[in-house]
């Protein structure tokens, strides 16, 4: 039996699985899928549930950011 990963394509389909997953993947993260698109998608999903805390208000962003990178 196959586990249901959530991504259903055509049994059918001229595509890959590999190609389906990648472009799901330039879909959400854009051309360049490296550590800083990743950190910048979850600063993106994450803001959408706290408020008052954006970009364009001093350091913060920048600052958090610059501490995951230099985490990993």
């Amino acid at each position: 039996m196959k586990a249901n990963t959530g991504l259903n394509m055509p049994a059918n389909s001229i595509i890959s699985r590999a190609d389906y997953e990648n472009y799901l993947i330039y879909l959400y993260f854009g051309p360049n899928a490296d550590l800083t698109s990743c950190i910048d998608r979850a600063y993106l999903d994450f803001s959408r549930t706290l408020h008052g805390f954006r970009k364009n208000e001093g350091d913060t962003y920048e600052l958090a950011k610059s501490l995951l990178l230099n985490f990993v």
